[in-house]
C-alpha cells in the first residue's frame, strides 16, 4: 500500500480532493493534552509546545485503521520524525 497521486479520486462536495484517506497531515499547531487555552480566533495554537516540540498530525491515511479516517484523529510527532504516510496539504487564499 502506498499513498495515491493527488486527484486521483473525485472532489469531495466543496471540491477539495484527497481530504480523508491518502496521507495523515502535519498541521502548525503543537501537541496539547486537550482544548484548555486553545485560541478562540481558530488561529494555530503555537504556545505552550515545551522543549521537545510535538507537531500535530491530523486525518486518516492509508495505513490507519477505518477509525482513524476523520478530521478529527488527531496524533503527534517531532520533527525529525519520518513515515510514508504522513504529509501535508499546501493552501492559497484565493481572496487575498
Amino acid at each position: 500500500m502506498y499513498p495515491t497521486a493527488v486527484g486521483s479520486y473525485r472532489p469531495n462536495p466543496y471540491g477539495l480532493y484527497d481530504l480523508h484517506g491518502n496521507v495523515s497531515e502535519w498541521v502548525e499547531d503543537c501537541y496539547h493534552e486537550d482544548y484548555e487555552g486553545a485560541p478562540s480566533d481558530r488561529s494555530a495554537w503555537t504556545s505552550g509546545c515545551g522543549p521537545d516540540v510535538r507537531a500535530v498530525v491530523r486525518g486518516g491515511a492509508w495505513g490507519n485503521n477505518l477509525r482513524n479516517l476523520r478530521a478529527a484523529d488527531c496524533g503527534w510527532g517531532t520533527p525529525s520524525y519520518r513515515f510514508s504516510s504522513d504529509g501535508f496539504r499546501l493552501v492559497q487564499d484565493l481572496n487575498p
